[in-house]
């Protein structure tokens, strides 16, 4: 069963681009898929630098389920990298 992936605070584009990737890598393990809606997901991968993003996953307390990506991570979250987005890293921080 894949783990399910929520994007937040990502441009329209951004989100397309990881959502395919996860598609891309479907057939490895661990394998992810991605989920619109925060209470479908797994994990998290959120814009450090969109602060609704980030105060929705400190609040529903899923910064040790997050991978954040630019600025500076917050507290407690399971990963932090900067742009630009490389689908792969992403790919081994959610490993």
């Amino acid at each position: 069963m894949p783990h399910r992936v929520a994007f937040l605070g990502f441009t329209e584009s951004e989100r397309h681009a990881l959502s395919s990737y996860l598609r891309l890598a479907q057939h490895r393990s661990p394998s992810y898929t991605h989920v619109s809606t925060l209470t479908d997901a797994d994990l998290l991968v959120a814009d450090a630098d969109h602060a609704p993003s980030v105060q929705l996953v400190v609040v529903t307390e899923r910064t040790e389920k997050t991978v954040f990506v630019d600025s500076q991570a917050t507290f407690g979250s399971a990963a932090w990298m900067r742009r630009p987005i490389d689908a792969l890293q992403v790919m081994r921080e959610l490993d």
